[in-house]
């Protein structure tokens, strides 16, 4: 069930005159035992495997700068189903989602932004066509957050490329994560996350 989160719905920004490093963050490390999860989720080599159970979530407590980026290695465990994962992220104070591999009904497997302009990925028209993420392969994918725009690459080529007002990202309520400054994971394969960086871009709060 796809259920969008209230338009008026913000994540809030740090407070004005906070300083965030500008050396990456290991995020996969910040996950404990008190993480909010759905899911058994399981270390790995010190990367981070999914469950293959529907619903299968996790909060990744960081609260992200407004200017960032996500560098990722991520790896297909298995042959998998029809769904890869989904990456949630804030922008301009919105949590949204980048679904990333999701198998679509006569168009193929997808990946795009989920929830723009209140519009699930199934029926967006914007969409990048083709599957990223492989058995026994790592793909290298960097996610860079403006204030107003999203850049996804998959080892160097773009996947997704938009701009525009935060306002017409609509995040979902589905996965039901806590605190709506943070990032997420939610995956119903077997994926294996074996790195996950964040940098921060913006050296000081608003």
């Amino acid at each position: 069930l796809w259920t969008p989160r209230q338009p008026g719905a913000l994540a809030s920004e740090p407070p004005a005159g906070v300083s965030w490093s500008k050396s990456p963050v290991n995020l996969i490390a910040r996950i404990d035992a008190q993480t909010y999860r759905n899911g058994v989720w399981k270390n790995r080599g010190g990367g981070l495997l999914s469950p293959t159970t529907s619903g299968a979530r996790m909060k990744v407590p960081f609260t992200p700068p407004p200017e960032y980026r996500i560098d990722m290695e991520v790896e297909r465990v298995g042959q998998g189903g029809g769904y890869g994962f989904a990456l949630g992220f804030v922008v301009g104070g919105r949590m949204t989602e980048i679904t990333i591999d999701k198998e679509i009904e006569q168009i193929g497997t997808c990946t795009g932004v989920d929830g723009l302009d209140g519009v699930p990925l199934d029926l967006s028209p914007n969409v990048h066509r083709g599957q990223l993420l492989h058995p026994s392969r790592a793909a290298r994918l960097s996610l860079t957050v403006g204030r107003s725009s999203i850049n996804l690459t998959c080892d160097g080529s773009s996947v997704v490329d938009w701009s525009g007002d935060p306002k017409r990202l609509i995040g979902f309520v589905r996965w039901h994560i806590p605190d709506p400054k943070s990032l997420f994971l939610a995956s119903s394969s077997s994926i294996l996350f074996r790195k996950m960086t964040l940098t921060p871009l913006t050296a000081a709060g608003p």
